[in-house]
């Protein structure tokens, strides 16, 4: 626990109080948790599984952040490239609509120009037309990222019950 140093520091309490899930995917994993699940495959994987063996809420979200996990770490969704276990849970995350947000991008302004043209022609929307950028950019998104970003972190919630 005290690799965790200022984390575990400022909340003792949570960790006396709650018992402590560890998920990981080393085997050097000390299994300091009172529940370890420690396996060789993705922590996303490990994550989503539990949620779906448990029957848990997850919204869209959260199940695309763990799809997302899961392909990065597989590269590819190909019968060669992924084992069934991880079949399996990519298909319910994808039943809960996931995304891979790796392959999401900002269309640039011809791509919506001439997505709009497209739909006219079709009649099925009718997009007015317009000189406008799409906004300034900031480019500079290593600034604003902040310096705890790798850390661990604690999340904990109100809510009860899995609605």
């Amino acid at each position: 626990m005290s690799s965790l140093g200022e984390i575990y520091d400022r909340h003792k309490n949570i960790f006396s109080q709650k018992p402590l899930i560890n998920i990981d995917k080393s085997n050097n994993n000390t299994r300091f948790g009172r529940i370890n699940i420690v396996e060789n495959m993705p922590v996303s994987q490990l994550v989503a599984q539990l949620v779906k063996d448990l029957r848990l809420p997850l919204d869209q979200d959260a199940a695309s952040n763990l799809y997302t996990g899961i392909i990065s770490k597989y590269g590819s969704v190909t019968i060669d490239a992924v084992d069934p276990q991880a079949l399996d849970v990519l298909s319910f995350l994808g039943r809960l609509k996931a995304q891979n947000l790796t392959n999401k991008s900002t269309p640039t302004n011809q791509q919506v120009s001439d997505q709009s043209q497209q739909r006219n022609q079709q009649g099925d929307i009718q997009v007015q037309s317009s000189d406008n950028q799409l906004g300034n950019v900031d480019h500079d998104v290593e600034d604003q990222t902040p310096e705890d970003w790798l850390k661990p972190k604690i999340f904990t919630t109100n809510k009860q019950g899995g609605n």
